[in-house]
């Protein structure tokens, strides 16, 4: 099951949220995890739309322990989009302060699905979550300067279209 993905453009500023709570997702154990090797995206696309949210390797994979991954980039959104990542077995989530290291354009809505895929590279192991949205909400806010999309009750994308040039 995925909790909801929510990007939303306001005149005062850009956020991404999306959480996806996956029983089947098995982060490696904290022992395997470092700071020098591992590297996360997160891919959203739909329709001719794409955007991609990075969480390079180094300084900013601050908590590593038995259960989490933790990336902090107090810096974003100048130092990047993503403010905060979490990977731990069962849950990936990524808060960007900004619509995306590739912008994501959310001013319409989408026609059809809503792909996202989360890649955390870690070392010489791959993790791939691809999950699509059948039907998401899409609203103008902001006095008309800006736009919400929120999608809910996703599901596997086994051809994990996110990724899909």
């Amino acid at each position: 099951m995925s909790r909801p993905m929510s990007p939303c453009r306001r005149r005062t500023g850009a956020v991404l949220s999306f959480a996806a709570a996956l029983a089947f997702f098995a982060a490696p154990a904290a022992a395997q995890f470092d700071s020098a090797q591992i590297d996360a995206k997160m891919h959203v696309a739909f329709d001719a739309v794409d955007g991609r949210f990075d969480m390079p390797q180094g300084a900013n994979w601050v908590a590593n322990s038995a259960t989490v991954a933790r990336y902090v980039n107090s810096a974003a959104p100048t130092a990047g989009s993503v403010k905060v990542g979490v990977i731990k077995t069962g849950l990936v989530k990524t808060v960007a302060k900004s619509l995306g290291d590739l912008p994501l354009d959310v001013s319409q809505a989408p026609t059809g699905p809503v792909y996202v895929a989360s890649t955390v590279v870690n070392g010489s192991q791959t993790l791939l979550h691809c999950v699509q949205f059948a039907t998401c909400m899409h609203k103008t806010i902001a006095a008309g300067t800006g736009y919400r999309l929120v999608c809910k009750d996703g599901t596997g994308d086994a051809t994990c279209h996110a990724l899909v040039p």
